[in-house]
């Protein structure tokens, strides 16, 4: 079966259109914006440090009173505020618009035209995530770039003592295991979203969306906060965050299976 087919194309186009035209106006962006550039600077900064054994990060801790360290100290509180806000918010978003890929075609009584068409209900569902997946890739890509400033903060001071070669192949090592940590928690997010949409499963779904959340998030935030440091000291410790890799991958083939399954049941019923 076709990720790339033409339903998740014309989702991609929906969801795209009302990305754009949903957004508040100029006024309300650019105060966004303006939230948005002390984190994004602060996440810039600590990464550089970190790259280069600079060691900015003892501002954060003893700003000496120095101008420097203020602008650190404030960039820093930016940093962890606007990685959390904006995980929320993303996160919300990710879910009403995955979800609504589903919902609205039940709404609008077009699924049923659809299958009619000779696109089995498995197909829809495939579709309807795939292009709801690639339609908020910038967001998530955000939220990415900010999870490297949180990471390179916490670890800033444990890598003074090493080698640039060291530090460079630590912070690659480091950005390949945060940016598939964002691309399954997005697949995830999204395909339960599309879960919770379907008729014959919505009486638990909503629960499970729910529970599922609550967990990842937690073991997400958990991983982030500890690994990087104990893989710093041992590399042996990569194989935790292999793992969640792996764990999250395998629920958001569970249930997408689960949610072909219930789509394709709700198909031959109708």
């Amino acid at each position: 079966m076709m990720i790339n087919n033409i339903i998740s194309q014309a989702e991609f186009r929906h969801q795209r259109y009302v990305i754009q035209n949903s957004r508040s106006g100029w006024a309300w962006v650019g105060l966004a914006m303006l939230m948005l550039l002390p984190a994004l600077f602060a996440s810039v900064m600590m990464f550089v440090s970190v790259l280069f054994g600079l060691g900015w990060g003892q501002y954060l801790i003893e700003p000496q009173g120095s101008l420097l360290g203020g602008v650190f100290q404030v960039a820093s509180i930016a940093l962890m505020t606007m990685n959390i806000a904006l995980y929320i918010v993303v996160t919300l978003i990710t879910l009403g618009l995955s979800y609504n890929s589903i919902a609205r075609e039940h709404t609008n009584r077009t699924w049923d035209i659809l299958l009619l068409t000779h696109v089995d209900a498995p197909t829809l569902i495939v579709g309807k995530w795939w292009g709801s997946l690639r339609s908020l890739s910038g967001d998530h890509l955000m939220l990415f770039i900010l999870r490297v400033g949180v990471v390179a903060q916490f670890i800033d001071g444990n890598t003074l003592n090493l080698s640039a070669g060291e530090r460079g192949a630590y912070l690659v090592g480091m950005m390949l295991l945060l940016a598939a940590f964002t691309v399954v928690d997005t697949a995830l997010t999204v395909v339960l979203g599309v879960a919770a949409a379907l008729p014959s499963a919505r009486s638990t779904a909503m629960l499970m969306v729910l529970m599922l959340r609550f967990v990842w998030v937690i073991i997400n935030s958990g991983a982030l906060m500890t690994l990087p440091l104990l893989m710093l000291n041992d590399w042996q410790y990569s194989v935790f965050a292999i793992g969640g890799i792996i764990l999250s991958m395998l629920m958001t083939w569970g249930v997408l299976w689960g949610a072909q399954w219930f789509a394709a049941r709700g198909q031959v019923s109708s």
